[in-house]
């Protein structure tokens, strides 16, 4: 999917494109990352490119997990605006007291480690992981459900959800990948189904233009990926054009 109105800065994000292996003005492209996660595969592949990287690190030390918690579960309850929940979190984030204190502090946080680097990137990359709790959709975790399939805090999300903000706000090319383009979708209030089948392992993907057996993007066709959630878009958010997708085949002979 993409944006309606797109950005006027335009980056190519292309990871297949010889021509762009030693390009003579590197971009610099922000990912979302964590030191305790296993290194993911695109931004491994961007890496071989000529470019720069900063990394929009959701691992804080310094975030009270259990306390960031309490904080966005007390703003989805007590939430009035008929705004997705991933604004109404983002717009909540600077909230004060009577004296000048942030009312949610562990969140403003989050918004304050996105706000320091924003401006020194070219563009931004949300890339795969694991599935989004269904809180920030408006739905709970059902009891046949497995809860080792979400996320195990919220971090990330809400560092995603301030960097799709920052994007739209100051016209950042924004490249969302599996998980991130979920993420993109519920912000906008696009909504994504939680009864797709899928485990942490590898599937084959295809590319339903039987006509295109490469691209400039992804390169040549059938090609493998790892498959890291359970979710996949039903709803389109506001503002967001369906473009073209890519089959993800679970193997030869079972397509999903």
């Amino acid at each position: 999917m993409i944006r309606i109105n797109p950005p006027q800065k335009q980056v190519d994000f292309s990871i297949y494109s010889p021509s762009q292996t030693n390009s003579p003005t590197p971009i610099n492209l922000g990912f979302v990352f964590c030191e305790d996660v296993e290194n993911l595969s695109i931004r491994n592949t961007y890496l071989e490119r000529n470019i720069h990287e900063t990394q929009f690190n959701y691992g804080l030390d310094s975030i009270n997990v259990r306390a960031l918690e309490l904080e966005i579960n007390y703003i989805i309850r007590t939430k009035e605006e008929k705004i997705p929940i991933p604004q109404y979190l983002v717009k909540m984030a600077t909230s004060q007291d009577l004296n000048g204190n942030y009312l949610y502090p562990e969140i403003m946080k989050i918004k304050q480690a996105v706000l320091c680097k924003i401006a020194t990137v070219d563009a931004v990359v949300l890339p795969g992981g694991t599935s989004i709790h269904p809180q920030f959709f408006g739905e709970f975790i059902n009891s046949n459900e497995n809860a080792d399939y979400y996320e195990k805090d919220s971090r990330r999300s809400l560092m995603e959800f301030f960097l799709i903000n920052e994007c739209d706000k100051k016209g950042i090319p924004l490249l969302c990948v599996c998980r991130g383009h979920q993420s993109l979708n519920i912000y906008y209030g696009g909504h994504i189904d939680r009864s797709s089948t899928g485990e942490s392992q590898q599937h084959t993907l295809r590319n339903l233009n039987t006509a295109l057996k490469t691209s400039s993007f992804m390169g040549p066709f059938p090609k493998k990926a790892y498959f890291h959630h359970r979710q996949t878009v039903t709803c389109q958010g506001e503002g967001l054009e369906k473009i073209g997708k890519i089959l993800a085949v679970k193997d030869l002979e079972k397509e999903h």
